[in-house]
């Protein structure tokens, strides 16, 4: 088993890490978390010509964590109380990024089907949903707010959904299968850190989620045979 996941990772990334380093150990499953949110995002803000920085520490917080962690708390309240306005924040245009992640996912899937890598790809999960109340997305929103503070918490939701529709509907054609298994995590505090990163807890539970998901997967099952492993 080899964990070649980082943080922030989006599928380009990937593509260029399988080709260098992953290719030649010679896989036979890949499962893939795509991290490209972010980074879209952050793309599409530049585009708009927006700030994409998220935090300007003043000099007295250059000097002090305390006063640092005071400065930040106080930049999250006030990103919260304006998480539904699109007041001088990016336009997201969604067909724009749900294609140019199409893409990535198709170069890097075709990739792996090509060396005969069993794939499957994990939906993107959040604490963020949109059954919530607004208080309920405000507080589930706390990180990316903070590391976005350009886009609207309905925008946010909105590219999620996105591009696990797109996850799915390549799905046919690329010969992967759809693990759903980070959607059924609890958005609760006892689940999630922040916005997206797992407690102990929440980690355990996608573990088994995942684990049951891909022994349950064909695309994982067909790979299994070929290695004669029961």
């Amino acid at each position: 088993f080899v964990n070649a996941g980082q943080p922030g990772f989006g599928t380009g990334t990937i593509i260029t890490l399988y080709g260098a380093r992953l290719r030649k150990l010679d896989p036979d499953i890949a499962v893939v978390f795509p991290g490209d949110i972010n980074q879209d995002l952050d793309w599409l803000t530049k585009q708009q010509g927006l700030d994409t920085r998220h935090y300007i520490p003043s000099m007295l917080a250059r000097v002090s964590v305390l006063w640092a962690k005071v400065e930040k708390n106080f930049r999250i309240v006030e990103l919260q109380r304006n998480a539904f306005s699109r007041a001088g924040k990016v336009r997201v245009k969604l067909p724009l990024l749900a294609d140019r992640f199409k893409g990535r996912l198709a170069k890097l899937t075709s990739m792996l089907r090509k060396d005969g890598v069993a794939t499957v790809i994990v939906k993107i999960g959040s604490q963020l949903r949109p059954d919530q109340s607004r208080e309920e997305q405000i507080e589930a929103a706390n990180t990316a707010l903070f590391f976005m503070p350009k886009v609207a918490v309905p925008d946010l939701i909105a590219t999620r959904l996105r591009f696990n529709d797109v996850i799915d509907t390549l799905a046919p054609r690329m010969g992967y299968d759809v693990l759903d298994s980070a959607l059924s995590i609890p958005a609760d505090p006892a689940h999630y850190t922040d916005t997206v990163h797992f407690t102990p807890a929440g980690s355990a539970l996608m573990a088994r989620a995942t684990a049951k998901e891909m022994l349950a997967s064909p695309v994982v099952r067909r790979q299994l045979a070929k290695r004669d492993v029961r």
